[in-house]
């Protein structure tokens, strides 16, 4: 291994920091979830020369959550739109130009319920059938940081593009969905939450 290029590049030590911390996530959502998810072989790598950048690992990530089979794994869909396009597809309303979207098929009844019984937590609140997240790190703020909303049977979640790619944005997606399977799990604890670091 060339130790003086990874002394000497700040592209090497990005990636290798990004692989501690997708591996620090999963062990997260390993001690969340306990034998509801299953972390064996999954990607913590970090494409550092892909366009995608770190969203196949949330991707990857999403789906151990929510304990998606194969098939619904493969139909997780990343993109960013303008807000002409977005219009027109029919999604929600938003004030943004540009907005990144993830969206999750989610093989679980009862979803809006659950979106509704988690705007009770502190960072979330409910603007009609969408559930607004806010910025963790700053819960003063009344803006919302990202939104979810149930489509297709599915889960949107949506956000003005300019906070893509963080990691503190990718958090808010997991911390989000690992609450969402515990709801479905029945085993939701509000007051025991913890959020991924």
């Amino acid at each position: 291994m060339d130790y003086q290029y990874l002394m000497d590049s700040d592209e090497a030590q990005d990636e290798i920091l990004q692989r501690l911390y997708n591996l620090q996530t999963l062990f997260f959502v390993k001690k969340e979830l306990g034998d509801l998810a299953d972390i064996t072989d999954r990607l913590f790598g970090y494409s550092v020369y892909c366009e995608q950048g770190n969203s196949t690992f949330l991707m990857s990530t999403v789906s151990v959550i929510m304990a998606l089979s194969e098939s619904l794994e493969d139909k997780i869909t990343e993109f960013c739109d303008s807000i002409e396009n977005w219009r027109e597809e029919g999604y929600p309303e938003v004030d943004y130009e540009e907005i990144y979207a993830l969206f999750i098929t989610v093989p679980y009844p009862h979803i809006q319920e659950s979106l509704n019984l988690l705007s009770q937590e502190d960072g979330y609140f409910m603007e009609e059938e969408t559930l607004v997240i806010k910025d963790f790190y700053c819960p003063e703020s009344k803006e919302g940081l990202m939104r979810v909303t149930v489509k297709d049977d599915g889960l949107l979640f949506y956000a003005d593009l300019s906070y893509f790619p963080n990691d503190y944005c990718y958090n808010s997606i997991i911390n989000t969905c690992i609450k969402l399977r515990k709801i479905f799990e029945g085993i939701y604890h509000p007051e025991e939450g913890e959020k991924c670091k």
